[in-house]
């Protein structure tokens, strides 16, 4: 869940070398259920539980691996392969995907073929996410860091030998969670992922995705309740994102005043959310003031909505 400044460090400003933004995970998540097939069979099937879709299936042989090349492991900086994502179009045209079937195919057929082009395993997987699809919250994240932890497991690029997770296991689940958050928006922030795989409240700084030298513990959330509801509306982010990009590009000069605003709004609950003689009842005062300001500042870009006002 974003608390300020998604959108800033989504369209970075030119002349800033740095926006941040201030997220908290919530105690939802999605989860999967992989079960192998016969490699003879060179099948893999995605069943996606929560948009009432059909399993969608591949024939490992006809997949276009002569477009697909294989990531090391952490690939950062990341840049979407273009030839490989437009076979992989081809594909799921092909087949009549549309939406967020789509979408998510495209995801997961990503991932797949940049981990599995020497391995081509063959498996079924099912997701389920406990996660409103589309209500801002970070579904998509999930969704995108949940494949990427199964991929990264199935084809032994991490392994888990006991409860206590190995040194940068994390940051590399974040790191190919992000490729899939790239591949379903265009142009990820970074915070959605690093929120949903490391958790907690986190300052979060673009760039700083790969080794978190970007992300900064903020301990207080740890105390503070926060109330959510489900306004039903779905929202498109990477249509609202592209149209923050195109009002950049329109009308730069409002949109800097609003990023610049947005920042403010960050440094302020920053300093009060690590103010340790702050009174308790005026810092909460405070970070419901900070969070409507912020919300203030989404209207004008089109990222809000009547439902929300």
């Amino acid at each position: 869940m974003s608390i300020t400044g998604i959108f800033e460090i989504s369209h970075g400003l030119i002349w800033h070398d740095l926006q941040t933004a201030i997220a908290v995970s919530v105690d939802l998540r999605c989860y999967a259920l992989t079960t192998p097939l016969p490699p003879s069979s060179h099948t893999i099937s995605l069943t996606l539980s929560d948009l009432d879709s059909s399993p969608v299936s591949w024939d490992t042989q006809s997949l276009p691996w002569e477009a697909a090349t294989t990531l090391p492991p952490s690939p950062t900086p990341f840049t979407l392969d273009a030839k490989l994502f437009s076979a992989l179009e081809g594909v799921v045209d092909k087949q009549g995907l549309q939406g967020r079937v789509r979408s998510a195919s495209l995801a997961f057929m990503y991932l797949y073929m940049t981990m599995c082009s020497d391995i081509r395993l063959a498996f079924n997987i099912t997701t389920r996410s406990t996660l409103p699809i589309g209500a801002g919250l970070g579904s998509s994240a999930s969704y995108s860091t949940t494949i990427a932890l199964v991929l990264l497991l199935l084809t032994s690029r991490l392994t888990l030998r006991g409860r206590a997770l190995p040194q940068g296991f994390a940051a590399e689940v974040s790191t190919w969670a992000f490729i899939a958050e790239t591949v379903l928006h265009g142009n990820p922030s970074g915070v959605d992922n690093t929120v949903a795989v490391f958790g907690g409240g986190l300052g979060f700084t673009r760039g700083g995705f790969g080794e978190r030298k970007g992300v900064e513990v903020i301990r207080a959330f740890k105390s503070i309740r926060f109330l959510l509801t489900d306004s039903k509306v779905s929202r498109d982010t990477k249509k609202l994102v592209a149209g923050v990009g195109q009002m950049k590009a329109d009308r730069p000069a409002l949109v800097v005043e609003i990023l610049d605003q947005i920042q403010s709004i960050n440094d302020e609950t920053k300093r009060a959310l690590g103010d340790p003689e702050l009174e308790r009842g005026r810092m909460l005062a405070g970070l419901d003031a900070l969070m409507d300001e912020n919300h203030g500042h989404l209207v004008s870009p089109g990222v809000s909505h009547p439902a929300l006002e």
